[in-house]
């Protein structure tokens, strides 16, 4: 009796075997580079403020991760992902009253030490990396003069060994991410609570709310300050009735209500940075055989883009801003990044291999007439991607071909 054989058909985030698992001996980092690369991590947690007022200092430290970043990640993503990191936090000090180059390069920093930090763990797998935030440790005490400031400085390193867990463990890309970020968020609301604590003696969250009302009110009265933006503002509602101060208030407030979604879509950024030095790192240094399909392959849930979607409909009607309409915009802005991610490689894989160039078409529609639609349209692009990816796969099983190269959201 003729049987019709069953396709020998491996979906490549299906089957991926997890090279740490292996009897065969794993290759080890070299003592001199692990060790110059941990003098790295330690000397980018050590971000001390009393240093701020000399530029050079930060501007060292910067020259001395973009050059890491280059000899070692060798990545155009890693490479724009740190810039976007650095402005963001450029301009956020600069916001904030305080020196913007020191902001951005301790962003910049914190995320070489989280990535270079893991493939250190991993690759080189030494007891004696234990020392490292131990030095770290003693020498901010030495550098802060107190026993509960110098513990600013070990901030990166539970994010930087959960990191170093999920890779060892062949986790999904997108979930290492999501932890590393929500262990590296934890780590800074601990140091902020230390800083409200040692500058008030109390932590509450009653003073959190009193410094946030302070300072929406500090940005009001700026705004209103900036004669250039209060008349471009008049000219844009002067056929509208509505008071120059009303205006500004109202954007004010929705910058705060979205306030907690650009906190953690800046914490996810760095984590996904650190994620992909992490991974370009091995390539380098010739471990390479480490690398898993599961650690590059950026694939989102059919959940997430469903509520996105669900998000999106919602956000373009007209309602106010309630409690309901700032949880959406929340919403809408922690998923975006990630949705704009797989559409951008799904436009690149459609422009690789020559199919179907619709959503190029209508980009390009975008950027021509209505460029603040342009990011918006290739989100739209990656949640479709996102849906319609489970569905395709099912066909192509049935059918029994391989899909090589059906897979267009897996960034490098």
């Amino acid at each position: 009796m003729n049987q019709t054989p069953t396709p020998n058909v491996q979906l490549r985030y299906m089957h991926d075997p997890n090279p740490w698992e292996t009897l065969d001996p794993i290759p080890k980092l070299h003592p001199v580079g692990s060790v110059l690369l941990a003098l790295l991590v330690l000397a980018a947690t050590l971000y001390h403020p009393a240093f701020a007022p000399h530029s050079a200092y930060s501007l060292a430290l910067f020259v001395l991760c973009a050059v890491v970043l280059a000899a070692l990640v060798r990545s155009l993503t890693a490479g724009i992902a740190a810039t976007v990191l650095f402005l963001g936090g450029y301009l956020g000090g600069v916001a904030l009253g305080v020196n913007g180059l020191m902001i951005g390069t301790a962003v910049v920093s914190t995320v070489v030490a989280i990535g270079i930090g893991a493939f250190v763990i991993t690759a080189c797998r030494s007891r004696l990396l234990w020392i490292v935030p131990v030095l770290a440790y003693a020498a901010a005490v030495l550098l802060y003069r107190d026993l509960l400031t110098a513990l600013l400085v070990l901030i990166p390193f539970p994010a930087m060994g959960l990191l170093a867990y999920c890779t060892m463990n062949n986790r999904p890309r997108v979930w290492t991410i999501c932890l590393t970020s929500l262990f590296y968020g934890l780590c800074l609301l601990f140091g902020l609570a230390l800083l409200q604590y040692r500058a008030g003696g109390t932590v509450s969250a009653d003073e959190l709310f009193r410094a946030l009302d302070a300072l929406r009110n500090q940005a009001i009265e700026a705004m209103l300050a900036n004669e250039q933006y209060t008349a471009l503002l008049a000219e844009q509602y002067k056929n509208a009735d509505i008071p120059i101060r009303t205006l500004v208030t109202s954007q004010v407030e929705f910058f705060f209500n979205v306030l907690p979604a650009i906190c953690i879509v800046a914490v996810n950024l760095m984590a996904y940075t650190a994620q992909l030095i992490c991974v370009h790192t091995y390539t380098t240094t010739g471990l390479h055989a480490l690398v898993t399909k599961t650690s590059r392959l950026f694939v989102l849930s059919v959940l997430s883009a469903l509520l996105y979607l669900i998000c999106c409909f919602i956000a373009i009607l007209p309602t106010e801003m309630t409690l309901f309409g700032a949880a959406i915009c929340n919403l809408l802005i922690i998923l975006m990044p990630g949705m704009t991610l797989v559409g951008v490689y799904k436009l690149v894989g459609d422009i690789r291999y020559g199919r179907s160039k619709v959503w190029l078409f209508i980009l390009i529609g975008c950027a021509v007439f209505a460029p603040y639609m342009l990011i918006f349209g290739i989100s739209l692009s990656g949640a479709m991607t996102t849906l319609t990816r489970p569905l395709i796969t099912r066909m192509i099983l049935k059918q029994g071909n391989h899909p090589s190269g059906s897979d267009d959201s897996h960034p490098q």
